[in-house]
């Protein structure tokens, strides 16, 4: 599922004609969701989504330029969500992805897919996630390894996977996730906006490999 730097005052020029949220439904006017009392504002969000349309506008690869996300802003707001839990579990555990694994990810990532531009462009076409987000991508997958280890799980097993999951979950509900009805509604089980399906895990190795 698991889930992306442009200006926001700039993306708020642009974006402009898109009015703010009430306080209705959400605790903090504006805010498409708040997590953990921490509000990620529609503006913020609104940023991300551009950043990613602007890339897959521009990503024109054999077989021409790939199809819009059909539900962009959720997707995209699925992945920071899921990644402030992460964050969260890895804090309340202890652990943290340091600089040298996260590049470390990202080097493994890249000689797998071909190079640093495959990469990027497999994950905006794959994952709608902008070429400028990949580093965060990689301190993501990182984070979950090392999350697993101090859980003393094996992301490769469904049994390890589960007990990684059973330990996000918890941070979930303790983090009282609050997201707009414009977007939908969180399920703390799933880890996932209702209606939004996301590998969380995502292997250095390509599909099939």
């Amino acid at each position: 599922m698991i889930r992306r730097s442009v200006s926001l005052l700039a993306a708020a020029a642009v974006l402009g004609a898109a009015p703010l949220l009430s306080a209705c439904g959400t605790p903090h006017a504006g805010a498409a969701a708040v997590v953990g009392g921490e509000a990620v504002s529609v503006s913020a969000l609104q940023a991300k989504v551009k950043e990613v349309r602007d890339a897959q506008a521009d990503s024109v690869t054999a077989a021409g330029v790939p199809e819009p996300s059909s539900d962009l802003s959720r997707a995209t707001l699925n992945g920071i969500v899921f990644d402030k839990v992460l964050y969260r579990a890895a804090a309340d555990a202890g652990v943290k992805a340091t600089r040298a694994e996260v590049q470390k990810d990202c080097a493994e990532r890249a000689r797998q897919a071909g190079g640093t531009e495959a990469l990027r462009t497999m994950l905006l076409q794959r994952y709608g996630i902008a070429p400028g987000e990949v580093e965060e991508f990689c301190r993501n997958q990182a984070t979950a390894q090392k999350l697993a280890r101090k859980l003393g799980a094996d992301l490769q097993t469904p049994e390890g996977q589960a007990v990684v999951l059973k330990e996000l979950s918890t941070t979930s509900r303790s983090l009282d996730i609050d997201i707009s009805p414009r977007y939908g509604t969180w399920d703390d089980k799933e880890l996932s906006l209702n209606g939004v399906k996301e590998e969380w895990l995502r292997p250095a190795e390509p599909q099939g490999a």
